[in-house]
């Protein structure tokens, strides 16, 4: 029985001086002090009722509320429920010798069925957590200790925090039936870390500390979602409830739709170049052209690391100077410095970038280590030429106030302006620079490095013993960690890495994932096995493999195999495969497998939606053999209709327009339906040399027109069967263009 806080007096009375508990159970938390380690749990039931109108709850527009006060006045903690599965903690400190320190919030203590009548089943559920761009981890072996996989770990240094480390404040608990998603609701968003126990969750909230009198507030969602049946999954669900939250919070304070410039729109991906890997004084006589003169019809931009450092040097060393290795007149045995070869990149219409990162992650914001990265910026910009950024670590570790970073990317690149100049610009003009940072946070507008966020899997010997990292491959996925019995907490398959998290959560924004960090041992041809002299094929390509099935663009620093010649087939066939599609140009957007249903166990399918919401499949069919094509193909059924997988390891199956070259809605005859393609002229009806308001009229007078192909279909560009307001934006986005 929820009662609001304006039927509190009456309740009392009727129900002779208590409240009904609400429903669902109230959340638990943990607060306390660090000196001398005081800490109190206070359990779900443990809150006293409200007993009156006087309580503070009514100043806080809450639904219903509780009370919790700590013996000895130690601190008082009000609960507030504000209605739409929100609560909020409101804690005083008490204490005038203390400082209070800390809460978690909810902070589940015991064993927690995701419904408590409709599934009570606790050894099925996996925890899905928001570590690098997502882990999965089952849930009745982990530890009740609150440390998430690596969350505890030291990277890049102390505690691992959102944002830094986590790229989102939630934390979801599934099964194939529900999901329960707790995420953290303050906004603008603070310091924290959202983590799972044993079958709960909890957020930690690390920016707490209050003196005498002091208070502060928090609040969460706990919301649990339920499958409708096949096809709809419970965790994709309740990751859509935090995305939804997110982008309305987003819209409000400017930040989105997130805009990226036109070139790394379409970007396939970029060349990575570790200057410092590349051996000999004038770097292996042209070696870092022949790189880049192999890719750059393929790859519109170039990331240079190591600019800092000579042969065998650092990646990452905080040094502002470029090594007098690179500015020597035949550095590159060509006769030619690395300022020409910025020039060479630049004139070919494409863009390059150099490392960079704070001297001082915690401390960014102040004002002598913003000055800092500014002065190594602006050195970049205005001395080396770069047109493009790379921040490392920048969504890998807290940086400061989430808030103020997020600023700093509305911030021009200017040159010894001050503080201020310290700037992202994240949302620029195709004129001015971009932003790649590694890691991921949810708020902060820029393109993602997530290369070793899909693991690692490596081994190196010493002493003639042989010492393996098992973490990442094809063993790691949901469907073994599903099945997994073990009971072994190190187990390979009790935890893995699950960038499909992140991508769903921000299937807006640009991924990279490739060679770095780690992620060179699952590229091309290379796996342990391999190198150990037990090959095992199903291991190789599964960066490009994933990178395909999530719509990530490359990170590449090799494009030809372990052999170091032959061009790598899997990365070339998936980049021919986008570009037929038009893949970036539609601005295609990951919806994984929601939808999905009836998957051949051949296959791996996700779902995607292009910019006028038609789905289109990527595919992949790994065992495929040219030689032994079973008939019938394998498939998967999406919306009632079941497609054939193409007859490829790899595919991009239409569903919006599976027309043949004489379509009307085709009209160049080239298979690729009009509204896919980019040219203008498509657009000017009026045939006047301009898309402009005329032809934007026209679309606007037979809006809500529908019928077969006909004359009309020219305006269809979508080839939807009607004239809509689908058709009206796409002329309305090309207002101003010019058609020969």
């Amino acid at each position: 029985m929820l009662i609001s806080k304006w039927q509190i007096a009456a309740a009392v009375v009727i129900l002779g001086g208590s409240i009904a508990m609400a429903d669902p159970p109230l959340p638990e938390a943990r607060i306390g002090y660090i000196t001398g380690w005081d800490i109190v749990i206070i359990a779900s039931g443990d809150w006293d009722e409200v007993s009156g109108e006087g309580d503070p709850g009514f100043s806080e527009d809450a639904q219903y509320y509780y009370v919790r006060e700590e013996s000895d006045e130690k601190w008082t903690a009000l609960l507030f429920n504000l209605d739409n599965d929100e609560w909020k903690l409101k804690v005083t400190n008490q204490e005038a010798t203390r400082t209070l320190d800390f809460f978690g919030f909810p902070w589940e203590n015991a064993l927690k069925p995701l419904h408590p009548t409709g599934d009570t089943d606790l050894d099925d559920n996996i925890g899905f957590g928001t570590f690098g761009a997502g882990v999965a981890k089952r849930t009745e072996y982990h530890p009740n200790n609150g440390s998430f996989m690596f969350a505890e770990g030291s990277f890049p240094s102390g505690l691992v925090s959102y944002p830094g480390g986590y790229f989102a404040p939630f934390v979801i608990v599934a099964d194939d039936d529900y999901a329960r998603i707790v995420y953290a609701t303050d906004w603008p968003p603070v310091k924290l870390q959202p983590n799972l126990r044993k079958n709960g969750a909890h957020i930690f909230f690390m920016d707490i500390a209050l003196a005498e009198g002091e208070s502060a507030s928090r609040s969460i969602v706990v919301k649990t979602v339920e499958s409708s049946g096949a096809g709809d999954i419970p965790w994709y669900n309740a990751a859509l409830e935090y995305r939804n939250w997110l982008r309305g919070k987003m819209t409000t304070a400017g930040t989105y739709p997130v805009e990226y410039n036109d070139w790394m729109e379409e970007s396939q991906g970029f060349l990575n170049m570790p200057l410092m890997n590349v051996p000999s004084a004038n770097l292996a006589a042209g070696y870092v052209y022949d790189k880049w003169e192999a890719v750059r019809d393929d790859l519109n931009f170039v990331l240079c690391w190591g600019q800092m450092s000579s042969h065998n040097g650092g990646c990452c060393d905080l040094n502002q100077s470029m090594n007098s290795r690179y500015t020597a007149t035949d550095a590159f045995g060509t006769g030619k410095d690395i300022f020409t070869f910025v020039n060479a990149v630049q004139s070919y219409g494409q863009h390059i970038g150099f490392y960079s990162r704070s001297q001082d992650y915690a401390n960014t914001l102040t004002a002598t280590n913003q000055e800092w990265w500014a002065d190594w910026l602006d050195t970049q910009r205005e001395t080396w030429g770069a047109d493009a950024y790379y921040l490392d670590v920048l969504g890998a570790t807290y940086h400061g106030d989430p808030s103020t970073i997020v600023d700093r990317f509305s911030q021009t690149w200017s040159v010894n302006s001050g503080t201020n100049s310290l700037g992202f610009d994240g949302v620029t003009t195709d004129a001015g620079p971009d932003s790649v940072i590694e890691g991921v946070v949810d708020i902060y507008p820029a393109a993602y490095l997530v290369s070793g966020f899909l693991g690692v899997d490596d081994y190196h010997v010493s002493g003639g013993v042989t010492y393996e990292t098992h973490t990442g491959g094809p063993d790691f996925t949901l469907a073994n960690l599903q099945s997994d019995t073990s009971t072994s907490y190190f187990s390979p398959s009790q935890a893995i890495f699950f960038p499909r998290l992140a991508t769903v959560v921000l299937n807006d924004r640009i991924f990279f994932n490739g060679d770095s960090n780690g992620g060179y041992s699952m590229l091309r041809d290379r796996n342990y096995r391999n190198t150990l002299g037990t090959p095992d094929d199903y291991y190789n390509f599964w960066i490009e493999r994933n990178c395909f099935l999530l719509g990530h663009r490359f990170d590449i620093q090799h494009e030809v195999l372990m052999d170091y010649s032959t061009p790598n087939p899997v990365f070339y066939e998936i980049l021919s495969l986008r570009d037929d599609h038009y893949w970036w140009k539609r601005k295609m957007r990951y919806q994984d497998e929601d939808g999905l249903t009836n998957v051949d166990g051949s296959l791996r399918v996700r779902r995607f939606e292009d910019q006028n919401g038609a789905s289109v499949f990527a595919v992949e069919w790994w065992g495929f053999d040219a030689g032994n094509i079973p008939s019938p193909l394998p498939t998967f059924t999406y919306d009632s209709i079941t497609y054939d997988a193409p007859e490829a390891a790899f595919g991009i199956v239409e569903t919006a327009w599976n027309y043949d070259d004489t379509s009307p809605c085709d009209s160049n005859s080239n298979g690729i339906p009009d509204y896919a393609e980019s040219s203008d002229c498509l657009y000017d009806i009026w045939t006047d040399g301009v898309v402009d308001s005329y032809d934007e009229g026209l679309i606007t007078w037979w809006i809500t027109s529908c019928g077969p192909p006909n004359y009309l279909s020219l305006f269809d560009f979508n080839c939807d069967g009607c004239i809509d307001y689908d058709d009206q934006a796409l002329i309305t986005a090309r207002i101003g263009g010019s058609c020969p």
